[in-house]
């Protein structure tokens, strides 16, 4: 009970993180900056970002990560850092309370969040998979546990 109440405070985190959602004819960043379309600067994988890495893990590392997340229809990049760690604290929050008792349960737990965050978004499931693993590595760690054993070698 408690993880779906916690499921449903995630994903009103990440509609209202200003990851505005565009309007059909709107302009798109693409429209505003030109160097940040989808055909010239692809969106990074969790590798990649992890590759990038040149500070360590917490929460100015997660901001920074979480902007290069593309989330189908909705954008983090202009997104405000108290927002995106609202989204990376709400996660956390799902894993401390989740009531699973044995870690298989706990990843299931972290596959029903990823394809909560797929809905809400309109993301692809490693970009979905991807912010909820960089959420746990930068802002939870004790809740490593959730994660695929291949999510990060």
């Amino acid at each position: 009970m408690r993880t779906r109440w916690a499921s449903l405070a995630l994903l009103v985190a990440v509609g209202a993180a200003g990851c505005g959602t565009r309007a059909e004819g709107a302009p798109s960043s693409a429209d505003v900056e030109p160097t940040r379309t989808a055909a010239s600067t692809p969106v990074p994988e969790l590798p990649e970002v992890m590759a990038m890495r040149t500070s360590p893990p917490g929460p100015d590392n997660f901001i920074s990560e979480a902007r290069m997340v593309n989330l189908g229809d909705k954008s983090l990049l202009t997104a405000t850092d108290e927002a995106i760690l609202g989204v990376g604290h709400s996660t956390c929050r799902l894993f401390d309370t989740q009531d699973a008792s044995t870690p298989e349960m706990r990843r299931a737990g972290f596959e029903i969040i990823v394809q909560a965050v797929r809905t809400q978004t309109g993301a692809d499931e490693i970009s979905a998979r991807t912010l909820m693993t960089l959420a746990v590595l930068n802002l939870c760690p004790v809740n490593a546990d959730v994660l695929p054993p291949d999510a990060v070698s």
